[in-house]
């Protein structure tokens, strides 16, 4: 609205201003024939306050003018009304965008309209967003937890090996698992799909028998069974168990599963708000990971990202999600992080996207001086340009 008001506001300051170079213009050639003896002219009644002849010239140069004028403003407006909030480029978005601002101060609102946008400029492009909170409905939505029974433990078509190390490392990263923990839980995944049949793939044996994937009552089970060598062995799975203890709290009596590849079926809006919290965070991984093995040209909006791609200090390795967000960005594909502050997302994702939106003073990232900012309560940082909205 402000950028339209603005716009608008060009538009008839230019024509003013053209206005005022054909009286201008009008008024010399008025005073050149009245001190000059020229008669030469057409007599007009544009210019009461001259009120002398005026070259039929100047009519021709004034219409010339505001039609040049008014292609240039219509070729400005028509080049806004393509990009994201009149300044940021389609092509832009698949460089990353994230959008900062505490509850309630619009972040699902601007992701809505950068939505709306993307829909209107390339209706071919897939939109999928990872919704924690159930917000969207833009797109087609699917509860999952409610009406859909994802697995996070079925691989899919994914290789087994694979799967099982991103499984525990996406553990290791949303639960803060210990080293010995998280060996520990990938020992159980190995064993759990060695025993079902899992070698490379889902559909090994070439007998046409499908292989059932385990539960995470599955992978407790198997803990349970596994024989502590020591005391401090016992305490650790022990500890192991009681963190994979929210994971079954997801009632899945009567609710039909559905493979992940099966969900990405069209654009497609995953509410999570039906989980718990552990849950909401492994589904939206896992999700994630989906995008990350089978890349292509498409949208993902990640809502409450700091939930997938949490901080961590400089000397600790990156994390399963800060490393998916990032390579994902060579293969196309452009995300929507949305945070409440800057320092709920690791640093490298923050410098490497290409343009940031703060919709508080208060969420301004660590990388832009406070000499930069004018008076404003709305900042949008694209590549080395500022954009402030006014109070």
């Amino acid at each position: 609205m402000i950028a339209s008001v603005k716009t608008i506001a060009v538009f008839v300051a230019v024509l003013l201003s053209t206005l005022m170079i054909y009286y201008s213009a009008a008024s010399l050639f008025a005073l050149t024939a009245v001190f000059g003896g020229s008669e030469a002219g057409v007599e007009t009644g544009l210019f009461p306050v001259v009120g002398v002849a005026v070259r039929a010239e100047v009519l021709l140069i004034f219409v010339s003018v505001v039609v040049v004028v008014m292609l240039v403003c219509a070729f400005y407006l028509w080049v806004r009304s393509r990009r994201i909030f009149g300044v940021i480029r389609l092509t832009d978005l698949f460089k990353h965008m994230v959008i900062l601002g505490p509850t309630g101060s619009g972040k699902t609102t601007a992701a809505k309209k950068i939505l709306r946008k993307v829909r209107r400029l390339a209706p071919e492009l897939p939109i999928y967003i990872i919704d924690y909170h159930g917000e969207y409905d833009e797109v087609e939505s699917v509860r999952l937890g409610a009406g859909v029974l994802m697995n996070p433990f079925d691989p899919g078509d994914v290789d087994i090996k694979g799967y099982t190390i991103f499984l525990m490392n996406a553990f290791k990263d949303i639960l803060q698992l210990s080293e010995p923990q998280t060996y520990l839980l990938y020992r159980a995944l190995d064993e759990e799909y060695r025993s079902r049949g899992y070698v490379s793939r889902r559909d090994v044996g070439g007998e046409g028998r499908s292989l059932i994937p385990p539960t995470v009552d599955d992978i407790l089970l198997r803990l349970s069974r596994m024989q502590p060598i020591s005391r401090f062995d016992y305490e650790i799975t022990i500890a192991l168990e009681r963190r994979l203890l929210p994971l079954t709290l997801v009632n899945t009596e009567a609710m039909p599963s559905i493979s992940v590849s099966e969900l990405f079926s069209g654009s497609k809006a995953f509410d999570l708000s039906e989980l718990p919290h552990e849950a909401r965070k492994l589904c939206g991984l896992i999700l994630l990971h989906h995008i990350y093995d089978n890349p292509k040209h498409c949208v993902l909006v990640l809502e409450e990202s700091q939930h997938f791609v949490s901080p961590h200090r400089p000397e600790e390795p990156l994390t399963i999600g800060e490393l998916m967000v990032g390579e994902l960005r060579r293969h196309g594909v452009a995300i929507l992080l949305i945070a409440h502050v800057p320092s709920q997302l690791p640093s490298t994702l923050l410098t490497d996207a290409f343009s940031v939106l703060c919709l508080s003073p208060r969420c301004v990232p660590f990388f832009v001086t406070r000499d930069r900012l004018e008076r404003g309560r709305r900042f949008l940082f694209f590549g080395d340009r500022l954009k402030v909205w006014s109070r």
